[in-house]
């Protein structure tokens, strides 16, 4: 019988501890920031759109590498007193690496529509921004590149 009471209350501090641990590992959230020196934009299905932006000088060069469906190889050079503030700001964040990348963006079922993503370039590697902010911001910088084409 003792047995039994000291294997439970045994039981009992290992749970305890186990969710104070859980509890504990929850309050600190999960950050992912990289400094980079060239974001990627894509813009998949409907409107398809890629390129890309980095520094050039004082202004932003974006190099579009894709557009219709079709591969191109077009450069603008965009002042960044053409930019809209929030997008500049949001596009120098991702630079600078303060801005939280991570995240879990939501996956549409349908095999239809458009979707878009934003990477930075990590060493030699294309890391995908998990932050709908971000990509949502940067959607709007889109739609400054795509009346700079026409």
């Amino acid at each position: 019988m003792r047995n039994i009471i000291v294997s439970v209350l045994v039981m009992i501090a290992s749970f305890n501890s186990c969710t104070s641990i859980f509890k504990d590992a929850s309050k600190d959230s999960f950050t992912e920031k990289y400094e980079t020196n060239k974001i990627r934009y894509e813009r998949t299905g409907g409107g398809n759109l890629d390129f890309t932006i980095s520094y050039y000088g004082n202004d932003l060069l974006v190099n579009i590498t894709r557009m219709d469906f079709h591969d191109t190889d077009l450069h603008l050079t965009i002042a960044k007193t053409d930019i809209d503030p929030n997008d500049l700001k949001m596009i120098e964040s991702l630079f600078n690496g303060t801005v939280d990348i991570s995240g879990v963006l939501p996956v549409n079922p349908l095999p239809t529509g458009t979707w878009n993503y934003v990477y930075v370039l990590i060493g030699d590697k294309w890391l995908k921004v998990g932050d709908k902010a971000v990509v949502n911001e940067l959607s709007s910088f889109e739609q400054l590149v795509r009346s700079k084409i026409r």
